[in-house]
């Protein structure tokens, strides 16, 4: 019984401590307007975000990898939404448009797993540079995804230059920084 007991509580505790390393820490947050930076790690791997999380149940994340500074990684998360019954994993055309400017065409990668409350958007094109520089410059953007019915997000933009000037700028000077030229190459 005491062995059977043990058992249980190691295996919860392994889980525990499991889904307790996958949490990102978050520190150096701003606010800007209905934007925010913020600097996430877990271990050693650290990354910068700027985001709008003021629409109810969507976020939108632009993430800056040191290394990778001037590519950020760009998504939207979906969330408190029913579980999700099947493993989702799709690409679909979809598109960008800042205000009244220039549509851009971009794709998505739709990706959630089954039993997920989440469901994750990434946006990719061709033009990164020029849907970052739209975001910095208008009031609103608004994504499209194109489906049999199409799925449309539109987040305000106020406040979007300082904070994703921020995180890049915390991104680069993380990739700079003197211990980047001495990366742990041990074999241990």
């Amino acid at each position: 019984m005491k062995t059977g007991v043990l058992v249980i509580f190691a295996m919860v505790c392994s889980f525990a401590s499991s889904a307790y390393a996958a949490t990102y820490n978050i520190s150096e947050e701003r606010f800007k307007g209905d934007w925010f930076s913020a600097k996430l790690s877990l271990g050693n791997e650290v990354y910068y975000r700027a985001g709008n999380v003021e629409t109810a149940g969507v976020s939108l994340f632009l993430d800056y990898y040191p290394g990778n500074c001037g590519n950020p990684y760009l998504q939207i998360m979906s969330s408190g939404i029913e579980p999700v019954p099947n493993d989702i994993d799709m690409y679909l055309d979809s598109f960008v448009r800042v205000d009244h400017e220039d549509v851009i065409k971009t794709s998505s990668h739709v990706t959630a797993s089954r039993g997920d409350t989440h469901v994750f958007t990434s946006i990719a094109s061709d033009k990164p540079q020029k849907i970052l520089e739209a975001l910095k410059d208008g009031n609103n953007v608004r994504f499209k995804v194109a489906t049999d019915e199409p799925i449309f997000f539109t987040f305000a933009l106020n406040g979007s230059a300082a904070s994703m000037t921020l995180a890049s700028s915390r991104c680069k000077r993380q990739s700079d920084d003197p211990e980047s030229y001495f990366p742990d190459t041990s074999t241990d």
